[in-house]
């Protein structure tokens, strides 16, 4: 059997460039239409602040071990795991623990390019002026169509993907750095400005006390939603992080990075919805999630010409930035292990990662119509997708890869890894990583099949 190519290694340039491409990574379409709906649903500020707590204990811990392995290794997840296994180990266990991270983010991709070529579109539909003055029924007009248009949809996606791809396909440092110092910056000040027109609004105090006051109902359902959204949220299981942790300089510190990459990606999904609601509450719209508030609410909050149609526009540009960067994060632990398999040829690999993510995409497209004869019974072949890829697959691979990096790499080979740091937090982390998440993230998604 012929052997990876070799692939040259490369190194972030800076703290700030890694800080952010690991920020792009994390923030992602639920930043808009999940984690805003589910504040509010769940008791406001105490859901906040369990959130907080779950991502204390659980998401940058796991950040923190993936940044390790990727670091230790200077290799892709499907590389990593065995080349630092023990003798004695099992090794097929592990071994497909990394590809269950492969085939969940191929997934996610496929996911991702759906809802980015959509929300793409729109981009256009605002700028053309295909809403203003348009009802409700006008607007869902314009969503089914959009959706239900397979050439249309597919287009879009394909679109998307391609604008991944060349990105990806430029490797390292002459794409994927080269985007994001740009990219993501260019994010934050859209976001900023979307932030200020809602906070002119008179609706902005409602908006804030729905987000942070005690509305809604805190439950256990509360914390099994805010310990599922910290995993989530943060690319876990997907092996992203390894990627991204292979490239980092030996001099930059891990759990200060995670720590801001988390606490960034939180503050995101809030200004998010001090962005959405507003707007929502001053039309009379009503709150809802996933793509009805993407697609149908949003817009119908915003169907007035000049200011608001500019609104419309600039805010898919920040929707379409954050499925984007995702995507391209998501590729690169899939372009990568292609890349060593076709002789290092980084251009192949990110284009055929992208031509197989448009081909499961296409079929998500086809099944999104309620008559469509590529449902599973009642379910879309893109819900079946997303269930599949966050409620099976990611938890397997999130639990997989804190068992191996907490019980199976001995502590001389992370600790050194772990950077400058108290002698306690490398301890409080590895107590986090063995026992902690693992059981959150095994008790989390049981109880969410059986409940």
């Amino acid at each position: 059997m012929r052997k990876p190519a070799a692939v040259v290694p490369e190194w972030w340039t800076s703290h700030l460039t890694f800080f952010l491409v690991a920020t792009g990574a994390v923030i992602g379409l639920a930043n808009f239409w999940k984690f805003p709906v589910v504040a509010a649903n769940n008791g406001g500020g105490a859901f906040v602040l369990a959130y907080v707590i779950c991502l204390l204990a659980i998401g940058i811990p796991m950040v923190v071990a993936e940044l390790i392995l990727g670091r230790v290794t200077r290799k892709p997840i499907t590389e990593a795991m065995p080349s630092t296994l023990i003798a004695g180990r099992s090794v097929w266990a592990w071994k497909l623990v990394s590809w269950l991270s492969l085939s969940a983010g191929l997934a996610i991709l496929s996911l991702y390019a759906v809802v980015g070529g959509m929300s793409l579109s729109y981009i256009f539909n605002f700028a053309l002026g295909y809403f203003v003055g348009a009802s409700s029924a006008g607007i869902a007009d314009i969503f089914v169509g959009v959706q239900g248009d397979s050439i249309q949809a597919e287009s879009w996606m394909t679109f998307f993907l391609l604008l991944a791809a060349l990105v990806s396909a430029k490797g390292i440092i002459k794409g994927v750095q080269r985007a994001f110092r740009f990219l993501m910056p260019l994010f934050f000040l859209l976001l900023i400005w979307l932030l200020f027109k809602s906070a002119q609004l008179d609706s902005f105090a409602s908006a804030f006390e729905l987000i942070f006051g005690g509305g809604g109902t805190f439950s256990l359902d509360a914390w099994i939603e805010a310990a599922s959204h910290a995993f989530f949220t943060l690319a876990l299981g997907t092996g992203v992080m390894v990627s991204l942790g292979s490239y980092m300089p030996p001099k930059m510190r891990v759990t200060r990075t995670a720590v801001s990459i988390g606490l960034v990606d939180a503050l995101v999904a809030l200004v998010a919805g001090l962005i959405i609601f507003p707007l929502l509450i001053a039309k009379n719209v009503p709150i809802s999630a996933g793509f009805e508030l993407l697609f149908h609410g949003v817009p119908q909050a915003l169907t007035g010409r000049g200011e608001e149609q500019f609104v419309g526009v600039v805010f898919f540009v920040a929707v379409t930035f954050a499925a984007w960067s995702s995507s391209v994060a998501i590729m690169e632990p899939l372009v990568v292990v292609l890349a060593r398999r076709l002789a290092g040829v980084r251009y192949a690999a990110a284009f055929l990662v992208a031509a197989v993510a448009a081909m499961l995409g296409a079929v998500e497209i086809a099944s999104l119509s309620a008559d469509s004869a590529m449902r599973l019974g009642n379910v879309s072949v893109f819900s079946f997708v997303d269930m599949l890829a966050s409620k099976i697959v990611l938890p397997l691979a999130g639990v997989g890869l804190a068992l191996y990096v907490g019980w199976v790499l001995p502590r001389t080979l992370i600790e050194p890894a772990f950077g400058p740091r108290a002698s306690w937090q490398f301890d409080l982390w590895r107590v986090l990583l063995r026992w902690v998440c693992p059981i959150c993230i095994a008790l989390v998604f049981m109880l969410y099949w059986l409940g």
